[in-house]
């Protein structure tokens, strides 16, 4: 039988149809035993499962949970910020574009107050240091190269994890403008300090 790794997360997951589990004894929620020899994994149900290890499978399980959840949230924000990005021949002025941005994302349900916070710190520090920015806002949202590209690239979103989406958007920005590159640094410095 042949089965392909599939992404999930940061990491890669078997996935096994009922047929196989039924097979191997195995239901949703047990725990396994890997086994390495050589270049086979061997999958073994657990005879015994000490304390410590469903603690750590709980936290592992939390640490998956909030992983998705944010993963959903970030999706989101960057949704809502490409939508805005579109709408740019509706804007007159910069502060125009920040304010529907703090304004969407400010009125999202579905995206923990916490994560909120952190990516309207980041729209005020725009706000704030955009004149030291080497490229404006409205240059960048001009720039039909790199506006197609972005359009492009929100399109695949579905099809990526966080960190491969976040990967090829400063890849984009950089190879655009490569001046950016030390401005997003500073901004990253800065909203890990708060």
């Amino acid at each position: 039988m042949l089965k392909k790794l599939m992404k999930h997360g940061n990491s890669h997951a078997l996935l096994l149809n009922k047929s196989i589990l039924d097979l191997l004894g195995l239901s949703g929620g047990d725990s396994v035993k890997l086994t390495i020899q050589g270049d086979t994994l061997l999958v073994k149900k657990a005879d015994h499962v000490s304390e410590s290890h469903k603690l750590e499978f709980d936290i592992e399980a939390q640490k998956h949970e909030r992983y998705i959840v944010e993963e959903q949230a970030a999706k989101a924000m960057q949704d809502k910020m490409m939508q805005v990005a579109k709408q740019k021949e509706n804007w007159e002025n910069e502060d125009e574009i920040y304010d529907e941005f703090e304004k969407q994302v400010g009125s999202m349900e579905t995206v923990e107050e916490g994560m909120k916070e952190k990516f309207l710190a980041r729209i005020k520090y725009y706000k704030e240091h955009r004149s030291k920015m080497p490229v404006t806002m409205e240059e960048m949202t001009s720039n039909e190269a790199y506006m197609a590209e972005m359009m492009e690239l929100g399109n695949k979103r579905s099809s990526m994890n966080d960190e491969e989406f976040k990967n090829a958007a400063l890849e984009m920005r950089y190879r655009h403008y490569p001046e950016l590159r030390a401005f997003d640094l500073a901004l990253m410095e800065k909203s890990e300090e708060e």
